[in-house]
């Protein structure tokens, strides 16, 4: 009988330990919807792979369907909704991290779970002038987190946002909040320095300022792992190991910053170890600030010892001589950028700061505007990963062109239209009519008696980008034969008959005499 519960309580300590460590940090946005009120909600939970359950939702599975979020009124605390956001298994995302080898090694495997749905708040119950905020908390973190006591085993996690009421001075008050991207994956090189992009974006072009913060831990622990949607003034933060604080995040010279308009993380490590910290992302309007919202996220330091693998260098596949700085590219088009690879090393594409999923050959295609640039590291060992140059790409437009006096000609059966499009200095015209080309149209204006689609293409000569814009000339139907009436048929020496015809407003009359 003994051996039976011994084995029974072995059995429980696996499953729940399994069941619940697996948090790895996680941020909440809202974006406006064009009807007031209307928002989607999403909370993005950074999950680690190793110990996530494949399985979603499930009573032993730490794999969650849903995630129940509370809102409440930051005056009284009073909560104000609850909201089920489903799990979006199609839009969950692998962090990808430039050195896989490496990561992997350093049991690096982390996936963004999205949880989201559309939800309606309505303006006249949220028009607190204090504004409201949002809460979900969940146990429990990953263990082995050096800068949290007892390696933060049985820490929970709370993500926050803060909104302001929904109406302001009577009228309706629109508002985004900041919206956090998800993360490269990285990680720390002992004694490096180390530079790591958190910058939001805001829909409303409200500033955003950056402050590093102390996680929370919240009520929630490994016997109660759900929030309970409870009012609550305050949100324990997590408990610091011995050494560590707000302060001293990650341990270094410098240690953990971020800067406060930029969103950059900055340290230069001088410990070994995984560290977990939060980032409070503030927006301002007019100067007032009006929201904010909460990024939990970990990053390990690791030693990154022996050279790293030589840079590459990119250039532009229609030039392979001179490496590229800035590429021009017509609207509509692409270009290739490529570099040589080298044995033994792993390359991964980068588009303004963040990795492209899946783009790791020694040529991409682009056909968006932004910079790029290409990271370099050894597939079968950690080392110092190494980067390629900066490429601008900027798209370039053709002339600016425009049919007048519209794009649409109405004409009646056997008449001609004329067609008329902007007319510059050296540009060159081609027309086509239902998508064949008329060769002997070169003008910037068109006659003809066929309706019609008529396409021009526009370029100049020295900005060969072509511009193209669609008229359309159409067969004006004919009117119904009109209707003469009087008053009397007959007519007297030197008398007169009043002759009518009813026409719509869009018509008018011309008369004529014995046909003349």
């Amino acid at each position: 009988m003994k051996r039976v519960i011994f084995v029974f309580v072995l059995f429980l300590s696996v499953v729940t330990d399994g069941w619940a460590v697996h948090i790895f940090g996680g941020d909440f946005r809202m974006i406006a919807q064009p009807t007031q009120g209307s928002y989607i909600l999403t909370l993005t939970l950074y999950s680690d792979l190793l110990t996530l359950n494949s399985v979603v939702g499930g009573d032993l599975s730490n794999n969650d369907a849903s995630a129940t979020v509370y809102i409440f009124r930051k005056r009284d605390h009073v909560r104000m909704d609850a909201f089920e956001l489903p799990q979006q298994v199609n839009q969950n995302k692998p962090i990808i991290y430039q050195n896989e080898a490496c990561a992997g090694n350093q049991q690096l495997r982390t996936v963004a779970q999205i949880y989201s749905r559309a939800i309606n708040l309505n303006p006249t119950r949220y028009n607190d002038p204090q504004g409201y905020y949002i809460i979900w908390e969940r146990c429990c973190r990953t263990a082995g987190v050096d800068n949290l006591y007892e390696t933060g085993r049985n820490v929970g996690l709370v993500c926050t946002l803060e909104f302001p009421a929904l109406t302001k001075n009577g009228t309706f008050f629109r508002n985004s909040s900041p919206n956090l991207s998800i993360p490269n994956g990285e990680y720390i090189c002992i004694n490096r320095p180390f530079r790591m992009n958190m910058s939001a974006t805001d829909a409303d072009g409200d500033e955003l300022r950056y402050t590093l913060v102390a996680p929370l831990n919240g009520y929630t622990s490994d016997v109660a792992a759900f929030g309970s949607g409870e009012s609550h003034s305050t949100y324990p933060e997590v408990r610091w190991a011995a050494g560590y604080g707000l302060s001293n995040t990650i341990p270094g010279n410098p240690a953990l910053a971020i800067h406060p308009t930029t969103g950059f993380l900055t340290v230069r490590a001088s410990q070994l170890g995984r560290y977990t910290f939060a980032i409070l992302v503030e927006e301002y309007r007019n100067g007032v600030k009006i929201g904010s919202t909460r990024r939990e996220f970990q990053l390990k330091v690791i030693d990154c010892g022996g050279t790293p693998p030589p840079a590459p260098t990119v250039f532009n596949s229609t030039n392979t001589t001179l490496p590229a700085s800035v590429v021009e590219m017509c609207e509509g088009t692409n270009a290739t950028l490529q570099f040589t690879s080298q044995p033994n090393v792993s390359y991964q594409w980068q588009k303004d700061g963040i990795n492209i999923p899946n783009e790791k050959s020694t040529a991409f295609t682009i056909s968006q505007a932004g910079e790029y640039q290409v990271s370099a590291s050894y597939t079968n060992r950690c080392a110092l990963d190494t980067v390629s140059q900066l490429v601008r790409v900027v798209l370039v437009k053709g002339p600016t062109i425009r049919f007048s006096p519209s794009d649409t000609v109405r004409i009646c059966n056997g008449d001609t239209a004329l067609i008329q499009t902007t007319q510059g200095n050296g540009f060159v015209y081609e027309w086509r009519r239902n998508g064949a080309v008329l060769p002997t149209a070169t003008r910037y204006s068109l006659a003809t008696t066929q309706i019609g689609t008529y396409q021009v293409a526009v370029r100049g000569t020295i900005n060969t980008c072509i511009s193209r814009d669609t008229a359309f000339v159409v067969l004006r139907p004919s009117p119904a034969k009109p209707e003469i009436t009087s008053t009397k048929t007959l007519l007297c020496h030197r008398d007169s008959i009043r002759l009518q015809t009813a026409l719509t407003p869009d018509l008018t009359a011309e008369w004529r005499f014995n046909g003349q």
